[in-house]
């Protein structure tokens, strides 16, 4: 009786310790069944050709000269479009210190964004914020948004003084799918 005692006692003890460690147990079960022809996964293509951040470094900038930049954004990648609706926004960033001229233009040369200080306003970080509208490319044809940006001085402010003003700009392309109401 002393051995059946000791073996209940045990198992007694290895019961309580596993039960109160607190493992879980768990089992998933499913009856889907994947087959190739009915999974359609949306694409997501959303390429920034030429860049994705574009900085630019205005320290050797002089006020005769005029520099042009040009990218492009597509809903497709050479042989693929998206298939779902994507939605983008530029966003130039300077400090702009300088009287620059800093003008984003789309491929018909409309203004998308003309950064200055009486449309936008300066950050905490005293950073000129320049955003353009949100532009949506659709998912049922192939498209691409081509955009040159033009930074130059302003006219009448040709003295070399103002060459060393300005730090940088950037242009940063945020995208994301649109979500359909």
């Amino acid at each position: 009786m002393n051995r059946k005692y000791k073996i209940f006692i045990a198992l007694y003890v290895m019961l309580f310790i596993v039960f109160s460690m607190g493992i879980t147990y768990s089992v998933f079960h499913s009856d889907t069944k994947l087959t190739n022809s009915d999974s359609n996964i949306a694409k997501f293509i959303f390429e920034s050709k030429g860049i994705e951040r574009l900085e630019i470094p205005l320290v050797d900038l002089t006020p005769e000269d005029k520099i042009e930049y040009e990218f492009s954004i597509a809903n497709n990648n050479d042989t693929l479009v998206s298939d779902v609706t994507v939605e983008y926004q530029l966003s130039i960033e300077t400090y702009h210190f300088a009287p620059l001229s800093i003008k984003l233009y789309d491929y018909e040369n409309n203004i998308v964004i003309d950064c200055n200080e009486t449309s936008f306003s300066r950050n905490d970080e005293n950073k000129l914020i320049c955003n353009s509208e949100i532009i949506t490319l659709g998912h049922d044809s192939s498209k691409t948004d081509n955009y040159k940006l033009i930074v130059n001085y302003e006219d009448g402010y040709d003295d070399v003084l103002y060459a060393d003003l300005v730090d940088y700009i950037n242009v940063e392309i945020n995208s994301w799918q649109k979500i359909q109401n």
